[in-house]
């Protein structure tokens, strides 16, 4: 069964779960060096193109659908054990924005989080998808994070009023 998923996936991917069901074998898998920076198992099974379904009597696959896939087994426990929260670290989210030179509407989801503030804080909208964003800030303390964190990653921004900051995505050197 090894030989026939590696000639399946190839070099490209790498193998982060295989879980049995039935007739069934799912096969997780991400490209090589995909990074998560929400460390969270379930991200990382459904990022891609869904995990490889093989019968494990016939030997016939396909790659299921992530949606798809999601849809049928996302309270599933066999593929998505429950898990305590895991930390957020920091240093990571930053490091991975600074390394793609983008930034994510996640990662303002994460700001959020690792501020301990409630995820109504900021309402994002886009004018310009998916190249700029527009965040109205309902929280003085978000404030002083956003601003904290946009001149941490370089991020080239204006600010409109002392609520409402205008945000390219990209980040430039």
């Amino acid at each position: 069964m090894e030989d026939l998923i590696n000639k399946i996936l190839g070099n490209d991917f790498e193998i982060i779960r295989q879980v049995e069901s039935g007739d069934s074998i799912f096969i997780f898998f991400h490209e090589k060096g995909y990074s998560n920076p929400f460390n969270d198992e379930m991200l990382n099974l459904v990022s891609g193109r869904g995990p490889l379904k093989i019968n494990k009597k016939t030997r016939e696959y396909e790659f299921t659908n992530v949606y798809d896939f999601y849809s049928e087994y996302g309270d599933n426990e066999l593929f998505f054990p429950k898990q305590s929260n895991i930390p957020i670290n920091w240093d990571i989210v930053i490091s991975n924005i600074r390394n793609r030179k983008r930034i994510n509407v996640d990662d303002f989801i994460l700001l959020l989080e690792h501020n301990n503030l409630s995820l109504d804080s900021f309402d994002i909208y886009s004018m310009k998808p998916p190249e700029i964003y527009d965040i109205e800030i309902k929280n003085d303390r978000a404030i002083i994070f956003l601003v904290d964190f946009l001149n941490e990653v370089n991020a080239n921004y204006t600010i409109k009023n002392n609520n409402h900051f205008v945000i390219k995505l990209d980040i430039e050197n």
